[in-house]
């Protein structure tokens, strides 16, 4: 680069639904809410993007008298980290952030939680032929079983999700799923009631070591823990399942059943984490938005 001549700055664009575009640290006019249009500037082909699906909500735990399972603690969204994608400049993306998961009553089971898509791009990594970056939101938790129930499924890539603990799992690890710039985690598993009423149930299922550290994108995500199973003398109630946590946020904690009074699983916070399921009786915890962010560079 001669003197004198362009000067090559990196920029870096967010995309916070409820908040707007932010454009190296500053909030643009609205729209503040997904889905959101921005042009490729002129001369830039390539876009490192940052992102994640929405979290799931942590599973109901059972609502019945007696064996009361714990819910499953929701899934994180698939994330990604800097991963370079081809775009056309002056072409117009459409970034749709992907929808939290809201966690269950007792009793009842969550729905999955949304997908965050960018396009149009050249080709999307994951998805051969297609034009659409779909970064996929973690799957539903059935209602807690008298023998308490699995986790959610972690957001999918080249067919493999993050899958969570089985229940009733107690402090049991979730599987990550690692390839290239994509990661994936599941929620841990409820813990399941007691045959025996005045017998305590089985801990909720934790959502694994904070062993993807490294990948971490900001300070403080914690691994969520599972809630302590319990009785009240008649039945017997199982700790909800931990939620997972994303890149961007820390899943719920799952809820337990202290001195006999079930407890609801706790909400993710940041992005892409899931809820907490709900001990024995209880209800789970929300899940947590999707996001996304660009890095780019352009001549000035």
């Amino acid at each position: 680069m001669s003197l004198g001549g362009p000067v090559l700055r990196q920029h870096v664009v967010e995309f916070i639904d409820g908040t707007g575009v932010k454009t190296d640290g500053v909030v643009a006019s609205p729209p503040t809410a997904s889905p959101f249009n921005w042009v490729v500037p002129v001369g830039v082909t390539k876009l490192y993007v940052t992102g994640c699906g929405g979290g799931s909500g942590g599973g109901g735990g059972r609502a019945t008298t007696a064996q009361r399972g714990g819910g499953g603690g929701g899934g994180a969204g698939l994330c990604v980290m800097n991963l370079p994608v081809d775009v056309v400049p002056g072409t117009t993306l459409t970034i749709t952030i992907g929808s939290a998961g809201l966690g269950s009553a007792a009793g009842a089971a969550t729905s999955a939680a949304g997908s965050t898509t960018i396009a149009p791009v050249v080709m999307a990594v994951g998805n051969v032929g297609s034009t659409t970056l779909t970064l996929t939101g973690g799957g539903s938790v059935l209602a807690g079983a008298a023998t308490g129930r699995s986790g959610g499924l972690g957001g999918q890539i080249f067919g493999v999700s993050g899958a969570g603990t089985t229940a009733p799992t107690v402090g049991g690890v979730v599987v990550n799923v690692v390839s290239n710039y994509y990661f994936a985690r599941g929620g841990g598993g409820g813990g399941g009631g007691n045959a025996t009423g005045s017998v305590a149930g089985s801990d909720g299922g934790g959502a694994g070591s904070g062993a993807f550290g490294n990948w971490m994108d900001k300070g403080g995500v914690t691994a969520a823990v599972g809630g302590t199973g319990g009785t009240d003398g008649t039945n017997s109630s199982g700790g909800g399942g931990a939620g997972a946590s994303s890149f961007f946020g820390n899943g719920g904690n799952g809820g337990g059943n202290a001195a006999g009074t079930s407890q609801n699983g706790t909400n993710a916070t940041g992005y892409g984490a899931g809820g907490g399921g709900g001990g024995g009786g209880g209800s789970g915890g929300d899940g947590t938005k999707g996001y996304v962010r660009f890095v780019y560079w352009s001549a000035d």
